[in-house]
């Protein structure tokens, strides 16, 4: 079993986001956040520093499909696809982040 070992508390005026971008994590560090947190700085950053995050992708990002990745027969039926892929949309461009390939993962969940 894993316990959460950083909390992040922020005044309501600020955006809890920006708390995080003080923090030092260690390599191999990983990090599971909601989609409030998809900023392209602070995942260049992530990725510079060789830390793992895990979040939910914003429904208005534009990436590009490099290659799709084949499920395990045994995988979980909720899985859709496994993408790797590059981020595209202009704010991605502007802070070079295009230049990574991420992991995208294509779920279903019946509500």
């Amino acid at each position: 079993m894993m316990l959460t070992s950083v909390l992040n508390i922020t005044e309501a005026k600020l955006h809890h986001r920006y708390g995080l971008k003080q923090l030092i994590f260690t390599k191999g560090t990983i990090i599971v956040e909601d989609r409030a947190y998809f900023d392209f700085d602070l995942m260049l950053q992530r990725i510079k520093a060789e830390i793992l995050f895990v979040t939910l992708i914003k429904t208005n990002t534009v990436y590009q499909a490099i290659k799709e990745l084949e499920l395990l027969e045994c995988s979980d039926q909720d899985i859709l696809k496994d993408e790797i892929i590059s981020l595209t949309v202009y704010k991605a461009v502007d802070v070079s982040i295009n230049n990574e390939f991420l992991l995208i993962v294509h779920g279903y969940k019946e509500d």
